[in-house]
This record gives structure tokens, C-alpha cells and sequence, in this order.
């Protein structure tokens, strides 16, 4: 009798990806690059890059961002290790809440769980109040319920927040991680 294969279940997380310090697309691209390397993760799908305002600490150059849909074997916990390692991996120095950073990887939503741990919230505390997030997820999965609500309506709400999409020239490196 041959042995049977175990196979750990998949789940399905949306992170998100920021960078505000030296090249920003290269820091963006570094990171999706690392992330797209780890064991028990694959990415599914990834937004196109938005260059966006900072939030809450204004006085720092703005934001390139965008948004992974992965599918992983890992745990929340064990993912919230691998966003820290990528962030530790490419230098990243916590200056100070909302500071600027070369990189940030954070965990948007993980399956439909809620966790409220000291060390990890899911969904992300933020996610319904920035379109920095909002606008490159709704990409991915614009009718996904949050809150009660549609990641298009909180959209909506947070329409004030702008947003620019760069061009697809300049986000062209990126194409490997979509899907077409």
C-alpha cells in the first residue's frame, strides 16, 4: 500500500505592501519578489501599484502601495512572521508609529477569521478607514464583506483619501504576480 499524501489546508489572505523611503517601486518589487519565494505561500493575484498621502503623520513623501491576494498553508501567526522577516530582510526601521518606512507587509484579512491578540489583529485595524488599502483591493475582490459591508462601500466612504494608480509602464516588472 502506497502512503498517503497529507496535505495541510489552504487558506486565503490579502496583504498589503507600502514603501515611502529610497525606491519605493524597487522596495515594493523586492518585497513581493521575497514573499513570492517562501514556502506554503503562493501568490494568486496582485493589484496594481497606487501612489497615495501618507496617513495621520503627513510630513514624509508619499506612499507607493498595493495589495497580494495569497493562498497558504501557514497559520496567521506563522504569515505575521514571514511579513516581519521580509520587513526585517529589506532594512526596515520602526522610527516611530506612521513614520516613514522602506518597507511595510501587513496582513489585511486571513480567511473570514477575527483574531484581537495583542501582537496580531485581523482584520487590519485600519483597513475600512484607508483607501491606500482600499483602492488596490477592491482589485482583488471588490464585493468581499467586511464589517457588514462591501470593501466597495467602505471605498466609498473613504473617497476623500486620494489615490493615484501609476502607470503600467512604470509597474510592468510587477506582471509575473498577476494573473491575467
Amino acid at each position: 500500500m502506497g502512503m498517503l499524501e497529507s496535505k495541510q489546508p489552504s487558506h486565503v489572505s490579502y496583504l498589503s505592501f507600502g514603501s515611502n523611503i529610497g525606491d519605493r517601486l524597487k522596495n515594493l518589487l523586492n518585497a513581493v519578489t521575497i514573499l513570492s519565494k517562501m514556502a506554503g505561500i503562493k501568490i494568486i493575484d496582485l493589484s496594481n501599484i497606487y501612489d497615495t498621502a501618507p496617513q495621520n503623520f503627513q510630513a514624509q513623501q508619499n506612499f507607493l502601495n498595493c495589495v497580494a491576494k495569497i493562498s497558504t498553508t501557514l497559520s496567521p501567526h506563522e504569515l505575521l512572521k514571514v511579513c516581519q522577516k521580509i520587513e526585517q530582510e529589506l532594512g526596515r526601521i520602526r522610527y516611530f508609529r506612521y513614520g516613514p518606512r522602506i518597507i511595510d507587509v501587513d496582513i489585511l484579512l486571513f480567511d473570514n477569521q477575527t483574531i484581537q491578540e495583542e501582537d496580531l489583529v485581523l482584520p487590519h485595524p485600519e483597513l475600512i478607514n484607508r483607501n491606500c488599502i482600499l483602492s488596490p483591493l477592491s482589485e482583488l475582490t471588490s464585493e468581499l464583506v467586511i464589517d457588514e459591508h462591501t470593501v466597495e462601500f467602505w471605498l466609498k466612504k473613504c473617497s476623500n483619501q486620494p489615490v493615484k494608480k501609476i502607470s503600467h509602464e512604470q509597474q510592468r516588472c510587477f506582471d509575473v504576480f498577476r494573473r491575467d
